[in-house]
């Protein structure tokens, strides 16, 4: 890591000495975002004699982004509550760093990011910022990526520490984050009809009852796509491997196939997830895939029932087609409709005993986006399940009652400053040598 940051600094100070005249913007954004929930039996099945919850909150961000030739910098502060939670008196505070990092262009396909940093690789499912949650998501560390007209790769490394200690690196949080992550991302567009990715993942976290043991987990994998212009075929696949946290090995998978049809503001997407799981009796290996730092929320429905593996669905793995639709209503509009089948892959062990693998229940989404003007969007939404009893064997409540939730959400950015100017750079003058004074002799 201080390696990186050393290479950066060098490639800074040497962009700067290069050029002789430059640009320089500044800008200050705003992102104010309240969205109002209602809640019965989101994450859960509902319980008898539960009653349901609504509430609001929010989001506010202040982003300043400063840049000039080959040299980006941008900071994020943002507060997060729900409202009410303070009182009158505020106790404590919610604020905190999103986003901090500056990109060094190095030459017109190479450039470096360092500091903290969201992550959006691929469709999201195994890494991205999770924007819908108020809070989203980011990581400590540095990249380097490389662009040219067909290749694409980038290089993350991450690592992180508790506190700034005086012996020893044991990470005190590592049963909640890692302490170290890789990854590698390759992108290859050979034809405007073909596409590849590939992407290596290893993560590691220190061990909870072995002192100076950092278990690592490696997951690979990628996807193909060929598309035309108003059809598409892609599958994903991904394989993991090494150790967890708790030091158990794993040997799990993950498949995605989908077909997609774009045409007059219209898109039908019909596909599946397959997520490998195993009853919950122990053995030397585990079969339960882990989508790693990704986002379940478009993916599994917006019931979130499905958002931590393999918690959330007792080890037993899941098996989700989904059907897909999205309109666009000219410029402004936008609805989007999405079924999911959630369907047990084998036999577990859950909360009411032995469990037969088969159908769970089936989820309704249906989304609304408005956008009023530049910066101000309107969205929302509501989801409903008809759930079967299997469901009760991995999340407590009473199936029959459907769970259903709907949400309002406003989202206010606008850019609150924009500065661009022209500046010189004039290179420092190195003083001319002089002879020292002759003494005189004797």
């Amino acid at each position: 890591m201080k390696k990186l940051l050393l290479i950066a600094v060098l490639g800074l100070i040497g962009s700067l000495n290069a050029q002789t005249d430059s640009t320089q913007t500044f800008d200050l954004d705003l992102e104010f975002r309240p969205r109002a929930e209602f809640r019965y039996g989101y994450k859960t099945l509902v319980p008898d004699n539960a009653e349901p919850a609504f509430f609001i909150s929010d989001r506010i961000r202040i982003e300043a982004s400063y840049q000039r030739t080959n040299f980006r910098f941008h900071a994020s502060i943002q507060d997060v509550r729900a409202l009410g939670t303070e009182g009158l008196v505020d106790n404590g505070s919610s604020l905190g760093l999103f986003e901090g990092f500056f990109e060094v262009d190095f030459s017109k396909k190479w450039m470096l990011k360092f500091g903290r940093q969201a992550v959006e690789l691929d469709n999201g499912r195994l890494f991205a910022e999770s924007n819908w949650s108020q809070s989203a998501k980011a990581h400590d560390g540095a990249a380097i990526f490389y662009q040219s007209k067909k290749v694409k790769n980038s290089l993350y490394g991450f690592y992180n520490q508790s506190q700034e200690n005086y012996f020893g690196s044991e990470y005190d949080l590592s049963a909640t984050t890692y302490k170290g992550l890789f990854i590698d991302f390759f992108e290859f567009n050979p034809t405007e009809k073909w596409s590849f990715n590939l992407m290596n993942v290893v993560d590691g976290w220190d061990s909870q009852s072995v002192s100076n043991t950092t278990y690592l987990r490696g997951t690979s994998g990628g996807k193909i796509q060929y598309s035309s212009k108003q059809f598409s075929a892609l599958i994903r696949a991904y394989y993991q491997y090494g150790q967890l946290r708790t030091g158990q090995a794993i040997n799990a998978y993950y498949t995605q196939p989908e077909l997609r049809w774009d045409f007059k503001g219209n898109q039908i997407r019909l596909g599946a997830e397959y997520v490998s799981g195993e009853n919950t009796s122990y053995s030397e290996s585990s079969r339960a895939f882990v989508p790693l730092y990704g986002v379940a929320f478009r993916f599994m429905g917006n019931l979130n029932y499905f958002t931590r593996f393999p918690s959330d669905v007792n080890y037993g793995g899941l098996f989700n087609p989904y059907l897909s639709l999205r309109h666009k209503f000219k410029k402004n509009w936008r609805l989007q409709s999405d079924v999911h089948a959630f369907i047990l892959p084998e036999d577990m062990y859950g909360f009411a005993g032995m469990t037969s693998a088969g159908y769970l229940g089936t989820e309704l989404d249906i989304k609304a986006r408005f956008k009023l003007n530049s910066f101000t969007t309107l969205d929302a939404g509501v989801a409903g399940m008809i759930p079967t009893q299997k469901m009760e064997s991995i999340k407590f409540g009473n199936s029959n009652h459907l769970p259903f939730w709907s949400f309002v959400m406003v989202t206010f950015k606008p850019n609150l400053l924009h500065i661009k100017q022209s500046i010189e750079i004039i290179p420092k003058k190195e003083p001319k040598s002089q002879e020292p004074p002759t003494l005189p002799c004797g």
